[in-house]
């Protein structure tokens, strides 16, 4: 369970949320029929269009660091929907084994990102400890997150 207080406690929650959606869907999708299937993919896609706008927009922020970072995130994400367009088995696009290979690969990356938001994190409180400053406000810190991803 995420902290109620804290610098960190908001983006917590929402990380905390977007877990229990991915183990909740996928529980349910593993034993789901292809329709259901195709209508999650469709959803999931949709809802992915709209999360990359948002991050587009940041990527023009006038804050230069948080654009920065939103332009990595839309570099790996153009870079991981080309691999993924890409003929890799029989077929036209990916085959289950390489889409299974890139869903275990994303999962690796979010683990990853959690170390590295752990590591941020620290450093973030360590300076804002030795400047003697408050905690960094919570609402509208610039930092891109639409759709809790």
């Amino acid at each position: 369970m995420a902290l109620d207080t804290g610098v960190f406690s908001a983006k917590l929650a929402e990380l905390e949320a977007a877990y229990a959606r991915l183990n909740i869907c996928l529980g349910r999708m593993e034993g789901a029929a292809g329709a259901e299937l195709r209508a999650q993919c469709q959803a999931l896609e949709a809802e992915e269009r709209r999360w990359r706008a948002s991050l587009q927009e940041e990527a023009g922020s006038r804050h230069p660091f948080a654009a920065a970072l939103a332009r990595l995130q839309l570099q790996y994400q153009r870079g991981m929907g080309e691999l993924l367009s890409q003929p890799l088995g029989a077929g036209p696009g990916p085959g289950a084994e390489e889409a299974a290979l890139a869903a275990e690969h994303m999962m690796d990356h979010a683990a990853a990102a959690c170390r590295q938001a752990l590591w941020a994190a620290a450093e973030a409180l360590l300076l804002q400890a030795e400047a003697g400053s408050p905690p960094a406000p919570q609402a509208g810190d610039g930092a891109a997150n639409p759709s809790g991803r």
